[in-house]
């Protein structure tokens, strides 16, 4: 059995360097989905959403469990903590009254179900954006994962207001209440903060549940367990410091009871934004190797003009992360890379050191940051001419297969890629135009 090559043992510099790349990716690639727009389109959707799933909830716990008057008042308890949003009592009184289903409430029961559908479209179109690999399902698989999602918010929610039920009721025994008599303010306080560690814990099994089923690019549940986790913990200091820095009472004197639907609508855009982030961070961890490339095939020249420009070609020039002892080659001064008319089915990224490639008396110089040897892979031919080191060089080799790849991946490297195909063509024709 023919012994792995190690791959090189990265330094510290080069940790902090792939740290930076991975931000810039994320930042990047937010921006180029437009995910502000999907982040607004699902707190739009969150909002006419809302009030549909409400009323789902209420119909089957009310429906389910109206046997147990005791169960019905504290489903009538948790519409007080909502009733400043929307007043769900009067709903749940005459649901517990109907005795006949009339198309009429079946038309209801039918605008309920489409309505809250609004919000889980918008998060798969999101989802789109981020993940490419989605975009190949059918709207009919879109359509099923719509109303899955529905389905699994609905239950998950159903278990914890049951739950919350059993446990207050299990506290509410003789042998129980000696506690809470001799310790009320620990009672009262920990009942907030359990309330608050089950919301949360719903946002986490949320943004697990999208980031590994409807990415549809199949992460690894780690990754998704750590960015819901990050998702999560962020959105709960956002609103711990708007909690503490907004004064709530201005917004309730200048919009009345609207205030507490904008202040909603607000948390939810930037529960969204958070979300989308981190699902673009999934993205970028999940393929990170491939981004990087085609960063590193896109880099600007060096004497592009511009601060952005600087700032690309600065970082993504050393391509240490993506190096190992395989696909690293060393040159000495004088060295020849591959002969004209050879078989090389590599692509070549030159990382240190001055590379001509000549073809009778014509050549092409290549330094740092440099791809060559592409266009004999594209075009499927023996090499063009002979590639010899001009200084001591380090190259990186990519095999023909995945620098295709890339460019099926990569809709701007496919464009680059046929631009110098283009260009090469244009060079055959002024040479044959010269020969006439």
């Amino acid at each position: 059995m023919q012994k792995k090559t190690p791959d090189i043992v990265f330094k510290v510099s080069q940790r902090f360097v792939k740290a930076a790349q991975f931000l810039y990716l994320s930042i990047s690639n937010f921006n180029n989905n437009n995910l502000w727009e999907s982040a607004s389109s699902c707190s739009f959707g969150f909002l006419f959403s809302f009030v549909p799933i409400i009323l789902i909830i209420v119909t089957i716990l009310a429906n389910i469990l109206n046997v147990s008057p005791v169960v019905m008042n504290y489903v009538l308890s948790f519409g007080e903590s909502v009733e400043e949003i929307f007043d769900i009592r009067p709903i749940i009184n005459n649901i517990r009254n109907i005795k006949i289903i009339s198309l009429v409430d079946f038309l209801l029961a039918v605008w309920v179900i489409w309505m809250a559908r609004k919000l889980f479209l918008s998060i798969v179109q999101g989802m789109n954006r981020i993940f490419r690999a989605v975009t190949s399902r059918k709207g009919f698989f879109n359509q099923v994962l719509t109303f899955l999602s529905e389905f699994v918010i609905v239950v998950v929610f159903v278990i914890l207001m049951l739950s919350s039920f059993l446990m207050n009721k299990i506290l509410d025994l003789p042998f129980f209440q000696i506690i809470p008599q001799s310790f009320p303010w620990l009672f009262k306080k920990s009942s907030n903060i359990l309330f608050s560690i089950l919301l949360y814990f719903m946002l986490f099994i949320f943004s697990l549940y999208v980031y590994k089923v409807i990415s549809g690019t199949h992460p690894k549940f780690r990754i998704c367990v750590f960015y819901s986790a990050m998702n999560t913990g962020s959105f709960y200091v956002f609103s711990w410091f708007l909690n503490r820095f907004l004064n709530i009472s201005n917004y309730n004197i200048i919009y009345g009871t609207i205030s507490t639907l904008i202040l909603l609508m607000m948390k939810a855009y930037f529960f969204f934004v958070i979300f989308m982030f981190f699902a673009q961070m999934v993205y970028v961890s999940q393929f990170f190797d491939n981004l990087l490339l085609s960063e590193l095939y896109l880099l600007p020249e060096s004497e592009a003009p511009g601060i952005a420009a600087f700032f690309r070609r600065t970082m993504f020039i050393n391509p240490s992360v993506l190096q190992t002892a395989d696909n690293t080659v060393k040159l000495l001064e004088g060295e020849i890379l591959y002969e004209e008319n050879s078989y090389d089915k590599n692509v070549y990224y030159l990382k240190q050191g001055r590379i001509v490639e000549s073809r009778g008396e014509n050549s092409v110089c290549f330094e740092q940051g440099d791809f060559f040897g592409e266009l004999d892979c594209i075009l499927h031919r023996a090499r063009y001419g002979t590639a010899v080191a001009q200084t001591s060089c380090e190259l990186m080799k990519l095999p023909k297969r995945q620098f295709i790849e890339l460019v099926k991946q990569n809709p701007a490297v496919a464009v680059k890629a046929l631009s110098r195909v283009s260009d090469y063509t244009k060079m055959l024709d002024i040479e044959n135009v010269k020969t006439l």
